[in-house]
């Protein structure tokens, strides 16, 4: 689902860094992972069952946190908000994704909002903007902020 949700946000103009795209085989991944945190502007933090016994998930989550960055929690099928606090200690708003045809695109006005993109159609002009990060991150050039 992670492959879906970037197609969607690139499909808006919005980059998303994703490990699995980026990383080439041989490369230490811990580096190159906190690099793209460091570069993004928030994290996308795709939680799933496989997630929870992710430790990189978490660590993750705490080097953006660390490095002040928006943390977006996406919940995918059998994540509900209860469990947030495994992950930030609190129950956070996350954004549900449901599995199958339309789940993601009826999740992208929430990631839009979060990720605080707006696209020309909104009124906006388009500005040049960093990226952003959870083995999913995203860049827009698209995006802008209220004043």
């Amino acid at each position: 689902m992670v492959a879906e949700i970037r197609h969607a946000l690139e499909g808006l103009g919005i980059e998303a860094w994703t490990d699995s795209q980026r990383l080439p085989g041989g490369d230490k991944l811990k580096p190159e992972i906190e690099k793209a945190i460091e570069r993004a502007s928030h994290l996308l933090a795709i939680l799933s069952l496989n997630a929870v016994n992710s430790a990189w998930v978490l660590d993750e989550i705490e080097c953006a946190r660390k490095l002040g960055k928006k943390v977006i929690p996406v919940l995918l099928p059998g994540i509900e908000p209860k469990a947030l606090r495994l992950w930030f200690g609190e129950e956070v708003a996350g954004i549900k994704v449901t599995d199958g045809p339309g789940g993601v695109t009826e999740a992208l006005p929430a990631l839009r909002a979060a990720l605080d993109v707006q696209l020309p159609e909104d009124g906006a002009p388009p500005v040049e903007t960093p990226a952003d990060p959870n083995r999913l991150t995203t860049q827009s050039p698209r995006r802008s902020r209220e004043p």
